[in-house]
């Protein structure tokens, strides 16, 4: 078993953010880390790490800030949100979630219904949000997203959009799994 540093354990506390996490390593994407900092999740305790100077984390290791870009998170997170409830851009038309000083709980509304104006609504009643046409027509599945470079993928089901995952690292998604992105050629179009 890997030792750790007494300075990182020092640091180790119960966390809501580690709570519906499996055990391993995350990265802090909060404004103020912009992943030079990430953290391990054991059993709902976090332990904060840092990467070196000029280094971030790029979900798997420290690497050069001029070599991978930290992803933001401000667009699904709740820091600095009024508590209430807000649309999930990283879902389809059903996803939406609720900031309560600070912490994020992820909904979904009932099939039929997409989230609208804070409330679930039947799809008829509004037709402004179009992020499931990506999905229409599609089987239920895994579908790789061309505008990221396939480092973005999403999950399709019943022909509306769930969720929008990201591969960690350098990684990118080939249709079934994230992998190393010199091994796989990511196609253009659709």
């Amino acid at each position: 078993m890997e030792q750790l540093n007494s300075e990182f354990c020092r640091e180790t506390a119960y966390s809501n953010e580690c709570v519906q996490r499996s055990a391993g390593y995350y990265q802090d994407t909060s404004e103020q880390s912009k992943c030079s900092q990430y953290f391990y999740c054991y059993n709902g305790n976090k332990t904060t790490l840092r990467c070196g100077p000029g280094l971030v984390f790029d979900g798997e290791n420290c690497v050069s800030s001029s070599v991978y870009s930290c992803p933001s998170t401000n667009f699904n997170s709740c820091i600095g949100k009024s508590n209430g409830y807000y649309r999930d851009p990283t879902g389809g038309c059903r996803s939406y979630f609720y900031c309560s000083e600070g912490i994020k709980t992820s909904y979904l509304c009932s099939a039929g219904q997409i989230f609208s104006n804070g409330h679930c609504v039947g799809r008829l009643e509004d037709t402004s949000c179009q992020d499931d046409e990506v999905c229409a027509g599609k089987s239920d599945g895994y579908y790789q997203d061309h505008q990221s470079n396939c480092r973005n993928y999403f999950y399709c089901q019943s022909g509306e959009k769930l969720q929008t995952l990201t591969c960690r690292g350098s990684k990118i998604f080939n249709g079934q799994s994230c992998v190393p992105q010199e091994t796989y050629a990511c196609p253009r179009d659709n």
